[in-house]
């Protein structure tokens, strides 16, 4: 019998990572939840262990990835904070994958984040600086932890959602890059269908090294 795969979630606690969770238990993972305060995680399942830890702390990062196959990463903070969660956490979770060996990293950033503003009109890109400059400490942190994913070396897909909504699942999505998939300021996916998505790419290797948009 194939050894289920055991995978580790950041961010868990989040409007997306709850979902991330859901389905990762229901496709059969073994799923570590990575979590700086456990009284967030109302879910109980056989097949989740939830890990305290402090993202800041690449020890206890080193800890929750041993042995895993497969780490994901939705991490976010508040609007108005300052921390470097994105960054620093993913810089913490990059190393912690090469000292133990895990190759596959699936990350959530966003519309608007580095080249993805070439992609839309000058209307909507004047009207997206505007409102990322409104938390412009977090639009850095996450320019900075894209960076980072890129020059890891690792198998990593960085999936761009528009705006996310907390529409119901429907796994009618598009997942792509280009003429194909092109965002605008009102493309939408909720947060179920992007959960869904990612999950998928814990075995999907189409979008290895590359930072495809999800939406409908």
């Amino acid at each position: 019998m194939e050894q289920r795969k055991r995978i580790v979630v950041f961010g868990a606690t989040g409007r997306t990572g709850e979902h991330v969770l859901t389905q990762s238990l229901e496709e059969g993972y073994d799923v570590i939840a990575y979590v700086r305060n456990p009284t967030k995680l109302s879910l109980q399942h056989a097949r989740l262990t939830i890990m305290q830890g402090d993202i800041f702390n690449e020890e206890q990062v080193h800890h929750a990835i041993e042995g895993s196959d497969a780490v994901l990463c939705a991490l976010g903070v508040p609007m108005g904070s300052k921390l470097p969660v994105c960054s620093v956490g993913t810089q913490n979770i990059i190393q912690a994958m090469k000292r133990n060996g895990v190759n596959r990293l699936i990350v959530i950033t966003g519309l608007g984040v580095k080249r993805t503003r070439g992609d839309i009109n000058w209307f909507e890109r004047a009207f997206l600086t505007l409102f990322l400059c409104l938390d412009q400490a977090a639009a850095d942190d996450k320019e900075i932890q894209e960076d980072l994913i890129e020059e890891s070396q690792l198998d990593w897909t960085i999936l761009r959602p528009p705006w996310l909504t907390h529409g119901k699942k429907t796994s009618r999505y598009r997942v792509g890059m280009g003429e194909s998939v092109h965002p605008t300021l009102i493309s939408r996916i909720s947060r179920r269908d992007l959960a869904e998505c990612m999950v998928q790419q814990i075995t999907d290797r189409t979008f290895i090294r590359q930072a495809p948009y999800v939406m409908y």
